[in-house]
């Protein structure tokens, strides 16, 4: 279940609340600027990316790809800093 956290509750205008968690990720990952994308607790992320298709997600394409090389190095990580910086060939 996402946390209540204030600054992603204007992603659900539409009184998704109550909706799958993996609908609400799909939401965030469609809509959220990129400061608040990374305010998504990590641990329900890496819950819920999974069945997300990043190509069939309503967004740019570089949103796409950074969603795809997100979902290939999530087993390998703990955190948004080892998981943006495994993306980015720092780590």
């Amino acid at each position: 279940m996402l946390p209540r956290i204030d600054k992603l509750e204007k992603y659900f205008w539409d009184h998704t609340q109550d909706a799958s968690d993996e609908f609400k990720l799909r939401r965030l990952f469609e809509y959220a600027s990129f400061p608040d994308l990374i305010k998504i607790p990590f641990d329900f992320v890496k819950a819920h990316i999974e069945p997300i298709t990043p190509r069939t997600l309503r967004t740019s394409e570089i949103r796409k790809i950074f969603i795809s090389r997100l979902k290939e190095v999530m087993d390998n990580c703990s955190n948004w800093d080892e998981a943006v910086y495994s993306i980015s060939g720092l780590r």
